[in-house]
Parts: C-alpha cells; structure tokens; sequence
C-alpha cells in the first residue's frame, strides 16, 4: 500500500514555524520556572538540582513535593515553556528489590510539534547511546470526561536486567541535555518547513 504525504498549506507551516519559534525563543537566559515562588531564584545556587525544587515546582507542595531524583527532568521540561508537566514519579524497587514502578513525567501540551521535537530529541539521545534505556513519549488517558491530552516521558519496555539507578541516570542525562536538544531539533524543522 502507497500512502501519500498530506499537503500542508500555509497557514499549517506558518502554525508550525510558530510553534517552534517557541521552542527556539525558550533561551537558557529564561528565567527558571520556579522563581515566581523562589527568593533565590537568580543567585549561584539557582538550578534544576536545587533541594526546593521539589516543592517550588508543585501544586501542593507540603503534601506532594516532587521526588527528588525526578525533579530535575520536570524543570527542564517546564523550562521550555510548551510543556505543562502536570504528575511525575522518580521510579520504585518493589520489596524484593527489583524494578516495580517506572520513572516518568506526564505533561500538557498544546503543539503536537513540540511533542514530536522532544520525541526526536530522545531519540538522538538513544542514537549516541546516551541512556541506558529506550525512552518514549506516550499519550496518557487521564479522565474520559477530560478532552485535554496528557503525554506522558517514560522508558519504553524495560529490559529485566534495567536496574532503577540506570534509569536515574538516565533522568540526569536527558534533563541536562534536554534544552540543546530541543533547540538543535526545533531548528531542523523549522528548516525543513521552510
């Protein structure tokens, strides 16, 4: 079966180079997405490993901080300014110290081309084997009354022998270079569009 390309008009390309300007325009002089609730949002210490993160970056910060380990992914992703991260879990071993719950981070966003540059921004990163495991970007179901979509950055399946601190790595990996990433994808597309 041949499947023919859809034809894109203008106002279609014009949404697009739009939507990624956003990304391009997400400098990494923007301020961080804390610092409306952070006093010490621009001192030396300023930064997505910062200890208040956790609860700076939460709607409920005394009863759901953010886990720790998981915080640093959810800045950078916020920092970007196209994602809405709205839940996130830094993974769990189970009590026979296996792999039980995987990291991940469910976002809003209102651009399918921004999810289609963190998409490919991941997958340069499995290219230069850059993580430990294969990361994927999903559609989340939340709530059938909810016609919002929810997407949500998580390892693909996991290889049994995938241990937890792999993937910590990997969040690590993936949240320091997420925002080159992103700029050096955006780019590309935008040249493609034009």
């Amino acid at each position: 079966m041949k499947i023919e390309h859809r034809t894109n008009d203008q106002g279609q390309k014009d949404r697009a180079r739009d939507d990624l300007s956003k990304l391009l325009d997400a400098g990494v002089d923007a301020p961080p997405p804390c610092a409306a609730n952070c006093p010490n949002a621009f001192s030396p210490n300023c930064s997505p490993s910062c200890p208040d993160v956790p609860r700076r970056l939460s709607s409920d910060p005394e009863k759901h901080p953010l886990e720790p380990l998981i915080a640093p992914l959810v800045y950078e992703l916020q920092r970007l300014k196209v994602f809405q991260p709205c839940w996130s879990c830094e993974g769990h071993n189970g009590p026979d110290g296996a792999l039980w719950k995987i990291p991940r981070v469910w976002f809003y966003c209102d651009g399918l081309i921004h999810v289609r540059a963190l998409a490919g921004a991941i997958r340069q990163l499995e290219l230069t084997h850059s993580l430990h495991a294969s990361w994927q970007v999903v559609l989340v179901s939340l709530d059938q009354t909810d016609p919002d979509c929810c997407f949500s950055l998580e390892p693909g399946p996991v290889k049994p022998e995938t241990a937890l601190n792999e993937l910590h790595a990997d969040i690590t990996t993936i949240a320091t270079r997420l925002h080159d990433m992103m700029a050096k994808i955006a780019g590309g597309l935008v040249k493609a569009i034009d």
